[in-house]
């Protein structure tokens, strides 16, 4: 019994010119420890090399029931619903030359943009890093 009036707070406020007095009783009503911990949505989500697998295997279109067993051979305790938000916030919010533009802006992206004497028609051209790497040989 001890052990609980420590976890016991009487709180005096004035409210309205009125004084208010509580018993709080900061006891937990759940279990706490660390394997619950580990459940809360912010220790569930992949970090670092996970994270970026993730997330390329999702943007090349993989399966998230898949993802999710990727994720779960490499001991990430992930739900499948936090794949799927996983998945929602790769979604590009911009418009279709917002997502050109930020596509080609990346690192090791090459390219050229070639239009015809009217500007009807447009040819864009990448060159992967190994192709450049190849034709300097």
């Amino acid at each position: 019994m001890g052990r609980t009036e420590y976890n016991r707070v009487w709180l005096v406020c004035l409210f309205a010119q009125v004084f208010i007095v509580k018993l709080l009783d900061l006891n937990h009503n759940h279990a706490v420890d660390s394997e619950i911990y580990a459940l809360y949505p912010s220790q569930r989500q992949p970090t670092g090399e996970l994270l970026t697998q993730s997330q390329n295997m999702l943007s090349t279109g993989s399966n998230p029931t898949l993802v999710t067993d990727f994720l779960h051979n490499h001991n990430c305790p992930i739900r499948q619903h936090d794949v799927h938000v996983l998945k929602h916030k790769l979604q590009f919010r911009g418009t279709p030359q917002e997502e050109i533009d930020s596509i080609l802006d990346k690192p090791h992206i090459t390219y050229s943009i070639d239009q015809d004497d009217n500007n009807m028609t447009a040819t864009l051209s990448s060159v992967s890093p190994s192709a450049l790497s190849s034709r300097k040989s």
